[in-house]
């Protein structure tokens, strides 16, 4: 598995005996295992954010990605983040939101649509150039 292999297992092992200790249910204990996991992770690389990405599940993942797609092309956040609630469960939002806010702040000022006015600048250092017919 590579260098990140025995790193998740020791993150594994310890998360899954401090769940023993906690005698938490095997919901709970599942969790507390992917957190050790991702902190093994975090802790090998030096990257807790992407500990923090490695932790969540692919579908979620596929989820975050799509919606932010959405937000950062049509420069649409909350209706993204609306949309990731409507179709994958009020669960992601809180996530979902971030995503797009993200995704939308590193985009600048593009989106795919040509036509597209800004009304007002995202940032008051960025400077917008007006479209060129």
């Amino acid at each position: 598995m590579g260098k990140h292999g025995p790193a998740a297992q020791i993150g594994a092992a310890l998360a899954s005996r401090l769940a023993s200790l906690l005698a938490l249910c095997p919901e709970d204990r599942r969790k507390v295992v992917v957190c050790g996991i991702s902190a093994g992770f975090a802790a090998l690389f030096g990257t807790p954010i992407a500990g923090c990405i490695f932790g969540i599940d692919r579908g979620t993942a596929a989820a975050l990605g799509i919606v932010s797609l959405v937000a950062e092309a049509a420069n649409t956040p909350l209706a993204a983040s609306v949309m990731a609630i409507e179709l994958f469960g009020p669960a992601v939002g809180p996530l979902a939101a971030l995503a797009c806010i993200v995704s939308l702040l590193m985009a600048g000022h593009r989106s795919v649509f040509g036509t597209q006015l800004l009304g007002t600048p995202r940032a008051g250092r960025c400077a917008v150039e007006a479209a060129r017919s």
